[in-house]
């Protein structure tokens, strides 16, 4: 990401990335939409489909760290999950 050249080419992967590591499932689809036929021209895009999971997985990481009991609706809107089974599955 430091080279010019290479920033502009990696910069869907910068977002994506970043996306990841916060836990940010709202700014995760929102980076799987925004660059898909980036992701599908480089081959990645099963890749990308399967970071799904450590997305929801960091949420529900930083927000247990945050908090030592947290009600699943609470997990529900923090992580923008459409269900309470879906947070209890995570």
């Amino acid at each position: 990401f430091r080279q010019p050249a290479m920033r502009k080419a990696l910069s869907a992967y910068l977002h994506l990335a970043r996306a990841v590591l916060t836990g940010d499932l709202a700014g995760f689809q929102a980076v799987t939409q925004k660059y898909s036929e980036k992701f599908t021209s480089d081959l990645t895009i099963s890749l990308v489909q399967r970071l799904h999971q450590n997305v929801l997985r960091t949420g529900l990481k930083r927000l247990s760290i945050a908090y030592s009991r947290i009600p699943l609706i609470d997990i529900m809107s923090k992580l923008s999950l459409p269900s309470v089974n879906d947070a209890a599955y995570v």
